[in-house]
């Protein structure tokens, strides 16, 4: 079982969404970048930006590299809330996927 079956086992999500309603439950997809963590539990007001800044902390990328999330293979606007995004791209699991991909943005 991989780790996104994993984590979305119907009867263990339900269960997750009712302990913490106002919260959304992210899984990371990343080929490219190294991502320490690769579920979140993520604050409905967060916005993008924030989840970006706490995401890079766990990925092993250089200051040099950009680093692009996308959600239905659409750029996300760093300034939209977290809940706003998942009503818009959840998943049939009720989860958000993100790609991580990564770019050399000064060289």
């Amino acid at each position: 079982m991989s780790e996104k079956e994993s984590f979305c086992v119907p009867r263990r999500l339900t269960k997750v969404l009712k302990k913490y309603p106002n919260r959304v439950p992210v899984i990371i997809e990343s080929k490219a970048v190294p991502v320490n963590k690769t579920k979140y539990l993520v604050p409905k007001d967060v916005s993008f930006s924030i989840f970006m800044y706490q995401l890079r902390k766990h990925m092993t990328v250089g200051y040099w590299e950009g680093v692009y999330c996308y959600v239905d293979n659409k750029l996300i606007p760093s300034t939209m809330a977290m809940g706003d995004i998942y009503e818009e791209h959840k998943s049939e699991e009720n989860t958000l996927n993100i790609t991580v991909t990564k770019e050399n943005t000064f060289g």
